[in-house]
């Protein structure tokens, strides 16, 4: 029996877009805004962000790196794992079992 999918956990480097090596922000690729809208408002998915953020950036600041790429808005609130927050970095399998966004 089919599995219901209601929420989609996406990367931020190397998938939304990449980091200007000079300014340090987020340049989205051209496509992440048409995906993050056609995810949540067409297929009524939860967007949220699984990184690393493998203490280069604290989580505030990778929020507000999305908020200036204008990424922010698709994102469900409660969304958003880091490393720092895990307590492992990905792939480990511990993010597997956090617990359920509700």
């Amino acid at each position: 029996m089919p599995t219901k999918i209601d929420i989609v956990f996406l990367d931020i480097g190397g998938t939304l877009g990449d980091r200007d090596a000079i300014t340090k922000k987020l340049v989205p690729y051209p496509s992440s805004a048409g995906l993050l809208k056609a995810l949540r408002e067409e297929l009524k998915l939860r967007i949220g962000i699984i990184t690393n953020l493998s203490g280069q950036l604290s989580e505030s600041q990778a929020l507000a790196m999305l908020h200036d790429a204008h990424l922010d808005g698709f994102l469900d609130p409660q969304g958003f794992v880091s490393d720092d927050k895990a307590g492992v970095a990905k792939p480990n399998s511990v993010f597997m079992n956090l617990p359920r966004l509700r």
